[in-house]
């Protein structure tokens, strides 16, 4: 039995690599074929400046390409308390790699394009889950597959905000939590460690009560459209500019809302506060100055809808995502 401790590859020198060769491959085409040789490629284009750190890391070679590591693997994840959780990875043997197969040779990305929000949060989920129990590698096993699934979403329209787990020591404890819960209970169901079942039932139940990785995802919304973060990052452009330039706020506002709505059609059907708020302005454009006196009240409306109004117009989007 092997067993590694998250993570040898964290140090400030490795992340300043590969946290760089990681943005830099989110720019790559998405292949024809999503095969094994794919997930190779990512994981050795991540890693493959370590020899320049002198790390002993064999980037793109499977854990079962080495008979030492292929054989029973619990991954220890410390938590921020210094407590310590355990994750059953496969064996790593001719079946994982058979279920690996399965599971890329399903990943349709023109499918995955047409689902709700909602449906293509699961589909995810379960591509992480199943990924990470496999444990491809010895170590590197998160970044590649985010870097996976992050080339995954971009191509059907979507970003996963995988940032805002990094800057949260709690969502990273829930991320660890989350991860262990369900990877183990992918190792209950797997016939070759029947062997091993009542000790991984052990292992899990205290993870019992704690969110699964669908369920975190859903309650952080770490999946968006990027549609709609296009409409938020216009929107915040629009405040800033009528902001600036308060005097010609009635006349910024009505013309930027024009050229949004062209942006994005969906604003002629939404019945909110930025349409109602924009078309007050709108009609007041013409009078200049003076209706600046009566408009300038609705300045901080507008403020007060990008902080608490912009979730109904993303909603919107979600459910009527094109």
């Amino acid at each position: 039995m092997n067993m590694f401790v998250e993570s040898y590859l964290d140090s400030i020198e490795v992340l300043r690599y590969t946290n760089l060769r990681d943005v830099e491959f989110n720019f790559s085409p998405m292949p024809d074929v999503i095969d094994r040789d794919y997930i190779k490629e990512i994981n050795k284009y991540i890693f493959q400046d370590l020899n320049k750190l002198n790390i002993a890391y064999k980037a793109g070679e499977f854990r079962s390409e080495n008979e030492e590591l292929s054989s029973l693997n619990i991954k220890v994840f410390k938590l921020s308390d210094n407590s310590e959780l355990y994750a059953v990875r496969s064996l790593m043997n001719e079946a994982s790699l058979e279920k690996l197969d399965s599971l890329l040779k399903n990943i349709d990305i023109q499918k995955l394009s047409s689902l709700t929000l909602a449906d293509f949060t699961k589909e995810i989920c379960n591509i992480y889950i199943n990924l990470d129990y496999l444990g491809l590698y010895e170590d590197g096993n998160s970044r590649t597959i985010r870097a996976f699934l992050s080339r995954i979403a971009i191509a059907c329209g979507y970003k996963i905000n995988f940032a805002k787990i990094s800057f949260s020591q709690k969502l990273r404890d829930a991320l660890y939590m989350a991860r262990c819960k369900d990877t183990n209970k992918l190792a209950i169901s797997d016939k070759d460690l029947n062997f091993h079942k009542e000790t991984i039932f052990k292992i899990n139940r205290i993870l019992d009560e704690k969110d699964s990785l669908l369920e975190l995802f859903n309650k952080e919304k770490l999946i968006i459209p990027i549609y709609a973060l296009e409409f938020k990052d216009e929107i915040q452009y629009v405040f800033n500019v009528t902001e600036d330039s308060a005097h010609l706020f009635p006349t910024n506002l009505a013309n930027s809302m024009q050229s949004l709505s062209m942006r994005f059609p969906i604003l002629k059907e939404s019945n909110n506060l930025l349409i109602s708020l924009c078309n007050e302005v709108y009609n007041s454009a013409d009078n200049s100055i003076e209706a600046y006196r009566d408009t300038a009240s609705l300045l901080p409306s507008f403020n007060r809808y990008l902080s608490m109004g912009i979730t109904n117009i993303t909603r919107n989007m979600i459910l009527q995502k094109q």
